[in-house]
């Protein structure tokens, strides 16, 4: 630990460990797909037209995160995407060093976007994670302007899915899985919320402004998706509906 930082030295010991194990042959990391964009809102607005590749990594969340304080409440957005580069560049790293070692061990990534959708456990779980973003916006509220944004979204059932593909599809190797379903901005999740909840107070729309850049390995993802049985990535619409449904005491209250 130094000072506010974690150090991420110790990220590899996951693959090290697979690495040791002859029983394992698969290994798949949880990265992130903010792993791949400009982490400061305003560089991210103005890369309009930028293309994300395979090959692509964050210019700025490093950088941003060890800037000298004094801070705001969005750096520890900073923090934690640069913590999540340096994770699977790590990985990936070490990988590419020792693979000849166990050309029997296959490792790739998956790379989600924020996750919507059902809680897997409501009464144990509830709804944790960013899926909790949804219920303020239900009373009223709006998302901070720091996180006001553009985003991609994934179910979080289709992130489960992909995570499955990355284990067990035989031609799925070495590769980052991108889990980026569908663009919006904040109004696009207004006008949805309306629509399905129409006797709530929705707050007036704040956030217009369309996704910059273009996810060229999205296709790959959705046919992985198709692969198992999925028509393809599940609705924004659809994954809100499933977001709220079981939030209906809190919704009503």
């Amino acid at each position: 630990r130094n000072g506010h930082f974690v150090r991420c030295d110790y990220y590899p010991y996951y693959v090290t460990a697979s690495y040791k194990e002859p029983s394992v042959k698969r290994f798949v990391l949880t990265s992130l797909s903010l792993t791949t964009l400009a982490a400061n809102p305003e560089t991210f607005i103005e890369m309009k037209g930028a293309v994300v590749t395979e090959d692509t990594w964050s210019p700025d969340a490093k950088e941003l995160a060890w800037t000298p304080g004094p801070w705001g409440p969005e750096h520890g957005a900073f923090v934690y995407v640069a913590s999540k580069v340096e994770q699977e560049q790590a990985v990936w790293k070490y990988h590419e060093e020792n693979k000849s070692k166990r050309p029997d061990l296959v490792v790739n990534s998956v790379l989600p976007s924020m996750n919507l959708g059902k809680s897997l456990d409501v009464v144990n779980q509830g709804h944790r994670s960013t899926s909790g973003f949804i219920l303020p916006f239900l009373e009223g509220q709006r998302m901070p302007p720091h996180f006001s944004h553009p985003q991609y979204f994934i179910d979080v059932q289709d992130d489960a899915i992909l995570h499955v593909a990355a284990a067990i599809l035989p031609d799925v190797k070495s590769e980052r899985i991108f889990g980026f379903a569908e663009s919006f901005c904040w109004d696009d999740v207004l006008k949805i919320l309306r629509k399905q909840h129409p006797g709530k107070n929705i707050h007036e729309n704040f956030a217009s402004e369309p996704f910059p850049v273009i996810i060229k390995p999205v296709d790959r993802a959705e046919a992985l998706l198709k692969r198992l049985g999925q028509p393809g990535w599940t609705s924004l619409e659809d994954s809100l509906r499933m977001n709220t449904e079981d939030l209906k005491a809190e919704i009503s209250a």
